[in-house]
């Protein structure tokens, strides 16, 4: 989650409502890089992310007037983004979905020791090119995982949402948010947690 300077959310909205146009920009600013990165994450192809994220903005605008919790911008912003990608999804149910178990057989795992190992003793001026490739990889692994799970993930490990605040902007049990993440977790398994390792050396 994010903290900025300068007027708050809660007051951006009230400007935009009272029609000033440059505080929807700074308000939408301040959260478009964040959304971008959530809705990539979900659909895992940067053209489709961008014209999702676009959708999403044009959305937020119009729908402002039914914040009714101006201080819950964010939280408000991501679920609008969420469902902007679950209609997407829902009209590509015939989009290839690729299993664990076959990222498995056909050589993901091996794939990921390689870039890992590249990455490990790589010259440090090396280092960033590898570690795309490794976000690339965990990209692709992020989506094996259910539109459920990896909402709950992607939340949780990549913006810094706890089970609760989760469970509130989804309005769902907290159990159910917290049996996502554990169960997002596994399947991703050790691509998730040696990803992680590397971006913490």
């Amino acid at each position: 989650m994010q903290q900025k300077m300068g007027p708050t959310d809660e007051i951006l909205v009230g400007q935009v409502l009272d029609g000033d146009d440059s505080a929807f920009n700074e308000l939408i600013g301040r959260w478009e890089k964040g959304l971008y990165n959530f809705v990539y994450r979900m659909v895992g192809q940067e053209e489709e992310a961008r014209d999702l994220v676009q959708e999403t903005v044009i959305r937020v605008h119009g729908r402002l007037g039914q914040l009714r919790e101006p201080a819950a911008f964010p939280s408000w912003a991501f679920r609008i983004a969420h469902n902007v990608v679950r209609d997407r999804l829902r009209t590509q149910k015939n989009r290839t979905m690729i299993s664990t178990d076959d990222l498995v057989e056909k050589g993901a795992e091996s794939l990921l020791d390689e870039r890992i190992d590249r990455f490990q003793h790589a010259p440090r001026p090396d280092r960033a090119v590898y570690q795309r490739e490794l976000g690339e990889i965990l990209s692709g692994a992020l989506q094996t995982l259910s539109e459920e799970q990896r909402t709950a993930v992607v939340m949780r490990e990549y913006h810094g949402y706890s089970s609760r605040e989760i469970a509130e902007m989804f309005d769902l049990p907290v159990g159910t948010v917290r049996s996502r993440i554990f169960h997002g977790l596994k399947n991703l398994g050790r691509v998730l947690r040696r990803l992680r390792l590397e971006e913490g050396s």
